[in-house]
């Protein structure tokens, strides 16, 4: 199969679990098919690494890197109910080679061997004696990188969970806040929707008023009629009074010239 990056994909499984449980085909799409090769780690393989493991170690044979890189497997991918059993054997296997090895393999196995001795045996006096043989036959080259990759380790370890711990109270403090902001933009909202009411009520109010005033103002149109109307009526009667008066006048002169023929 090859890849979108035009480079060949070759897949591999490893593990102690029957190959049939496995899946022997991957398809990514119709067209992208992988079949993996199964590197089988199960009961029988183990075993059979550590007898080719021991017989070369045995007999004194050169033990090449694929060979000790074998220990390390055994001890990783054993089955819980021979764990402790074939540790205790790769440690022996080990104890006999140790010297011979690379730096760099003595360090993978002590550093695998120590960890699986602490991952297994409980019992103090059992696990200070295994630690013990592996320390007393081991380079303080080794050992001291495990030790400063431990601790390396624990100091990670100890960083990851102070900014969980942080990042967890950070997220607590900003939950609160949201609580916080959210009860509070139900308050705005609330006092909005007020608003919004009594604005819709001033409104109404407002338009109410209008209308009066218009009826007002209508009123004082018809009474500014009205008194146009008057006004023009009091004219008409001082006119007709003026005119009376006038006539009287003339009534007093012609009634002083009869009396006085």
């Amino acid at each position: 199969m090859v890849a979108d990056e035009n480079l060949p994909t070759f897949i591999v499984i490893a593990s102690h679990l029957n190959e049939e449980k496995s899946k022997n085909l991957l398809k990514r799409s119709p067209s992208d098919i992988t079949k993996p090769y199964f590197l089988d780690l199960g009961e029988e393989n183990i075993s059979k690494r550590l007898n080719s493991v021991s017989r070369i170690i045995n007999s004194n044979q050169h033990l090449n890197i694929e060979d000790a890189l074998n220990l390390g497997i055994i001890v990783l991918y054993t089955q819980r109910n021979q764990a402790y059993e074939n540790i205790e054997k790769v440690l022996n296997l080990y104890l006999k080679v140790s010297t011979k090895l690379e730096f760099k393999i003595e360090y993978i196995l002590y550093s695998v061997i120590t960890i699986m001795i602490d991952a297994y045996f409980d019992d103090e006096n059992k696990y200070n004696e295994l630690i013990n043989m592996i320390n007393d036959n081991t380079s303080e080259e080794s050992k001291q990188k495990f030790s400063l990759e431990e601790y390396l380790l624990e100091d990670m370890k100890y960083m990851k969970e102070h900014m969980e711990e942080n990042l967890a109270a950070a997220k607590n403090t900003i939950e609160k806040q949201n609580n916080e902001i959210e009860k509070q933009n139900s308050e705005l909202e609330k006092q909005k929707y007020e608003i919004e009411k009594q604005n819709n009520e001033i409104e109404k109010q407002n338009s109410e008023l209008e209308k009066q005033n218009n009826e007002i103002e209508k009123q004082n149109s018809e009474l500014e009629k009205q008194k146009y109307e008057i006004e023009k009526q009091n004219n008409e009667i001082e006119k007709a009074n003026g005119k009376i008066a006038d006539l009287e006048a003339e009534n007093q002169i012609l009634k002083e010239k009869v009396n006085g023929k």
